[in-house]
This record gives structure tokens, sequence and C-alpha cells, in this order.
């Protein structure tokens, strides 16, 4: 929907209403996540995980992914909201009783998000998987990553500029069209999807935008951060990086 929109903007001279444009039509990723993923379905994969702790007084999400073994993804995962702010929501009418119900919800006590708690699944989830790199976000969650690796987990430092989540955001994208986006039915996390939208660079990079999101996407940020390591680690050597290896055929432009 999203690329429908800028089409039709740059290419047709017609202006609609892109703030109420999804970026990816829901119907379509309900038809790829149909499957339930449960924690156990990750066990024997390489397992990344991303947390996004950008709201202390909202939501916080730890989601795990691997690769399903064809071309998709598997992802599991949690997000965290204090209860004063639970209360808040639901008296708003907004589904976090619903999202607490689906077990995906963790209501812990107090005002500010509990990172004691996050900490403990963080802990317990490397105990149970095989969890490669934890990709927390640089600029802000430094205390939090310290407090990682003072438990000597495996951290990897994730920004959040085009550089960084550009390859992620358009592998989900990939993903979803072709239907091999599987998140066991996480209802929190098809509300973050579903509130998604995107901002572009002149070169055509792609980010998840928090400033034109239309409600919370803690859930898709961190799937994008776990999947962004998940692919820098796929990548291998360069060509000339290969002893013995013969770049012919090769075109330098």
């Amino acid at each position: 929907p999203s690329q429908r929109e800028m089409f039709k903007r740059l290419y047709l001279n017609i202006w609609g209403d892109s703030a109420a444009v999804t970026w990816v039509d829901m119907a379509v990723y309900d038809q790829g996540d149909a499957r339930p993923v449960e924690l156990s379905d990750l066990a024997g994969r390489p397992v990344y995980v991303g947390v996004d702790l950008a709201s202390v007084s909202d939501l916080a999400a730890v989601y795990a992914v691997a690769e399903d073994g064809e071309g998709g993804w598997l992802v599991w995962g949690r997000q965290y909201c204090p209860a004063e702010q639970y209360r808040r929501r639901v008296a708003d009418n907004q589904p976090y009783a619903e999202f607490q119900e689906s077990g995906r919800l963790v209501v812990t006590e107090g005002n500010s998000i509990d990172q004691d708690v996050i900490l403990r699944d963080l802990v317990d989830l490397c105990g149970e998987l095989s969890v490669r790199e934890i990709a927390v976000d640089r600029w802000g969650a430094l205390n939090f990553l310290q407090r990682l690796q003072e438990h000597q987990l495996p951290v990897a430092q994730f920004g959040q500029g085009f550089a960084s989540m550009s390859a992620p955001c358009k592998e989900i994208e990939r993903a979803i069209l072709g239907r091999q986006f599987h998140a066991g039915r996480d209802p929190v996390l098809r509300w973050n999807f579903a509130n998604v939208r995107v901002e572009q660079d002149a070169a055509g990079n792609t980010k998840f935008s928090k400033a034109k999101a239309m409600g919370k996407i803690d859930g898709a940020v961190a799937v994008a951060m776990a999947i962004g390591r998940a692919i820098a680690n796929q990548a291998g050597p360069m060509i000339y990086q290969v002893p013995g290896a013969r770049p012919e055929g090769l075109l330098f432009v």
C-alpha cells in the first residue's frame, strides 16, 4: 500500500492521505501468519534477538527470530508495559487487555518499564535457545547494554538510522509479501505492524518511522533489529577477501 501511494503521488500527481496508508496489506500479513509459532520452534536454530527500550513509560519489546529453512522467518517474543500505563491504555479503549490475555504482553509493577524483568527473561531465553546475538540500540539503552554484558550475554550494538534499518525493513517486507513471515498470530506484533509508516531517503533506503507511526511500533522495530543482525551474520567475505579467488566475470562500475 505505501508503494502504491508513492507511485500515485510521484507519477500520477494524485495526492491522498499518506498517513492513513499502512506499510503493508495486513490481509497479506495474516495469510503468512496463519501457522502457530512457539518458543520451542526456534530451538536448534541460530537465533537473533532484538530489544527495543525506546520508551521507559509505555512499551518495551523483546523478539527472537530464526530462519525457518524455507526462506522465511520464525518470530517469537513479548512486550512489556508498566501497570500504571496499562490501566490508562485500557481506559482509553486500546486493546491492551486482549494483549495481556494472549500472553504476549507482560504487565510489570510501577509506572516505568521494569528492566530487571526483561533482563531475567533474556537470561532465560539464552538458556533455552542458541542465541547468537542480542541487538540493542547503541544510543538509547547504554545502561541496559552494560547490564547485559555483565551477565556475559552476546550483545551487539545496533543503530536506528537508514544504514542499519534499511536492509532488515526490506527483508521483512519481502517475507510478508511472500507469506513467509511467521509470528504465531501475536496480536501485539500485528498491531505494531499495522501502525508502521516508513521514511525513505534519496537513495531509496527505508526505515520504520516512530514520528509518523499511527501507534506503537516497538515490536516491529525489535524484529527489524534482530533480522538485521541475522542478515549481517549471513554475509560471507567479499570475493577479493577469499584467498585464491579469481574475480573473473565481475563488472566493476
